[in-house]
């Protein structure tokens, strides 16, 4: 089965995802809230700075809290509490949710495509210590690692044997 979006192409797209979202939430909360639209865009903003940045575990979560209690505090202290003032707030909190869900998704999409290139760059440099085609160590690597084990041997004070090698290379094999 194709994948329909490859990891870096869906990398490359999250933040234009994310961007539209913003400008979407933001106007709705222009829209939901005329009184406290702007402190409501500016805690939107805080709230996916601080998850972008994810300077701690939590941090997105943590600014998701510090952002709803900022905004429940304002709110409460323009608009008096009753069941139908609880639904704007109620979905701008929704809103500041599913942006740090968004923003931790798309941190969480990089981890991973970070993992992938330590992986693919740690067998690059195992085809370059070792010859392709006769899987030998290649003698910059060896000599490398022949100091590195004398060193050893003289630190703690043991022998060190060794033992070279030289392959039968067939006339017609072109190396």
């Amino acid at each position: 089965m194709n994948k329909i979006f490859s990891r870096s192409q869906l990398i490359s797209i999250f933040p234009a995802i994310l961007v539209l979202w913003c400008v979407v939430s933001a106007i709705g909360i222009f829209i939901f809230s005329s009184q406290l639209g702007l402190m409501g865009a500016a805690i939107l903003v805080f709230i996916l700075v601080i998850s972008l940045m994810n300077f701690f575990p939590f941090s997105s979560w943590i600014a998701v809290l510090i952002g709803i209690g900022a905004y429940f505090t304002l709110y409460t202290s323009v608009v008096s509490i009753s069941k139908s003032s609880l639904i704007p707030f109620g979905v701008i909190s929704l809103v500041y949710f599913i942006t740090a869900l968004l923003a931790e998704f798309y941190l969480r999409q990089i981890r991973i495509f970070n993992k992938q290139v330590s992986r693919e760059h740690a067998l690059v440099n195992d085809l370059i210590q070792y010859d392709q085609s006769t899987g030998v160590l290649r003698w910059k690597f060896a000599h490398q690692q022949l100091t590195i084990e004398v060193l050893r041997s003289r630190r703690y004070k043991k022998n060190l044997t060794l033992v070279l090698i030289q392959p039968v290379i067939p006339p017609d094999l072109k190396m």
